[in-house]
C-alpha cells in the first residue's frame, strides 16, 4: 500500500515529464493492478475501472429497440443501451461518473456503450461514420463543470470514439447560460419549459459541422427534455441530421 501511495504521489507531481509519468504507471500496474469497481477482478488493458463481463452481466439492456417512442421532427432516431434504475449498478457508477471525479467510469461505459449499439444497431451505425459524423456532448452549465471538473457526457465520448471514430465538438464551441436546480420531481411539461432556451452558440465554427450527422450524448434521458431543447437548437442552425444516444433510459 505504501508502494502504491507513494507511486501515485510521484504521478501527481506537476513537473513529472511524460516519459517518467509511464513508466511509473507501468509500475503501478504491477504492483497495484486496477480492479473491477463490481467484481474486483482484473479489469483488461484499456479500460479503468470495470471489466466487460460486469457491464453485460449486472447493467440491464434496452433491447429491442424501443419503436413506439414519439420523436421530435428535428430528431432522426433515438438509442439508449441500458435501463436506468434506482438501486441498480447503472446508477451507482453514473454517481461515481458525476459526483466523484471517476473520469474512467464514463470512458468505460462510452467503449462498452458503443460495442453494444454496433451490435444492436448495425443499420444506424453505418450512418455514422468517421467522415460524416459529429459527436455533441450535452454542455453542462460552468458552476457545475467547476465542481466536477469536468462534462460527464465528453468522458464518454471519449470511450465511444475508441470503437465508432467521429470527430468529438470542442467544448465551449456551444454552452448552457441557464443554470437549472434538479429536475426530479417535475412533470414532462414543466420539464421541458424549465429547459427552454438554455443553450446557445459561443463559437461560429459550429456552422462548419452543418452537412454532419450530429449524434447528441449523454448520460441518462428521462423525459428528453434536455436533449430535446439541443436538438431543437442545432435544427434552427440547419442541421439537418440530427439523432441521440444516451447510456441510460430512466
Amino acid at each position: 500500500m505504501l508502494i502504491k501511495e507513494f507511486i501515485s504521489f510521484k504521478l501527481s507531481k506537476s513537473n513529472a515529464k511524460s516519459g517518467i509519468r509511464s513508466t511509473y504507471r507501468q509500475i503501478l500496474d504491477i504492483v497495484a493492478p486496477k480492479a473491477c469497481l463490481i467484481c474486483n477482478g482484473l479489469i483488461p488493458k484499456g479500460s479503468e475501472s470495470l471489466c466487460h463481463h460486469c457491464v453485460l452481466r449486472y447493467l440491464p439492456r434496452m433491447y429491442p429497440e424501443n419503436r413506439g417512442t414519439m420523436l421530435p421532427g428535428f430528431v432522426r432516431w433515438k438509442v439508449s443501451i441500458w435501463y436506468f434504475k434506482e438501486g441498480q449498478w447503472l446508477q451507482t457508477l453514473i454517481h461515481r461518473l458525476k459526483y466523484s471525479s471517476d473520469y474512467g467510469v464514463g470512458s468505460d461505459l462510452g467503449h462498452m456503450a458503443a460495442l453494444l449499439f454496433l451490435s444492436r444497431y448495425p443499420h444506424l451505425a453505418k450512418e455514422l461514420t468517421p467522415e460524416n459524423s459529429l459527436i455533441i456532448p450535452v454542455p453542462i452549465h460552468p458552476k457545475r463543470r467547476r465542481k466536477r471538473g469536468y462534462n460527464q457526457s465528453y468522458a464518454i465520448a471519449e470511450g465511444w470514439k475508441n470503437v465508432l471514430s467521429s470527430t468529438i465538438l470542442d467544448e465551449g464551441v456551444l454552452s448552457r447560460t441557464q443554470f437549472r436546480p434538479s429536475q426530479v420531481g417535475l412533470n414532462k411539461y414543466d420539464r421541458r419549459e424549465n429547459m427552454r432556451g438554455i443553450y446557445s452558440v459561443e463559437d461560429p465554427i459550429i456552422y462548419t459541422y452543418r452537412l454532419k450527422h450530429v449524434l447528441v450524448l449523454d448520460d441518462v434521458i428521462t423525459t428528453g427534455a434536455t436533449c430535446y431543447e439541443l436538438c431543437g437548437l442545432l435544427n434552427r442552425l440547419g442541421f439537418k441530421r440530427v439523432s441521440i444516444l444516451t447510456l441510460g433510459q430512466a
